[in-house]
């Protein structure tokens, strides 16, 4: 099929794939960071919610969930011990292994947050029609069942 011959799949696709990228930064837009996180990158964001999500974890482990490399994981790391918002502890299992944990403080930050992003999307959401509600709420577990099946696809490619 060329180019220019008309394909629903993909435009479905293509649609998806233009309105994810400005849906979250219109989002991180409308939700100012809590003080406590005012310096903190994208990259130590996610990397904290990765660690509260699936930790704790090995930096190795921890560049797999974020499908980073792992010397750019051991620096952010770095970066976040440095400021309390990671603790570093030797694993029970493998005493060469050290796991990383979030902190009180991290935790904290990551739920305020979290809290604060809830509330500007519920408020979008509220604007909505109820059809269109209604609409969004069955759509969630395909959403959900795409990120399950390109989370499987393992390798990453950027």
């Amino acid at each position: 099929m060329s180019p220019a011959e008309h394909d629903p799949e993909h435009d479905t696709a293509r649609e998806l794939r233009m309105l994810l990228g400005p849906l979250r930064r219109e989002l991180k837009r409308a939700t100012p960071p809590p003080a406590a996180a005012a310096s903190l990158t994208s990259a130590q964001v996610e990397l904290l919610r990765a660690v509260q999500q699936h930790g704790p974890l090995t930096t190795t482990e921890l560049a797999g969930h974020l499908s980073l490399a792992r010397p750019t994981v051991s620096n952010l790391v770095k970066q976040l011990t440095q400021v309390s918002l990671l603790s570093r502890e030797l694993s029970p299992i493998d005493a060469r292994a050290i796991l990383i944990g979030v902190t009180d403080e991290a935790q904290g930050i990551l739920r305020e947050a979290g809290r604060q992003r809830v509330a500007v999307l519920q408020n979008a959401i509220d604007s909505l029609s109820a059809a269109d509600r209604q609409t969004l709420d069955e759509a969630l577990p395909v959403l959900r069942r795409i990120l399950e099946s390109l989370q499987d696809r393992g390798a990453r490619h950027y």
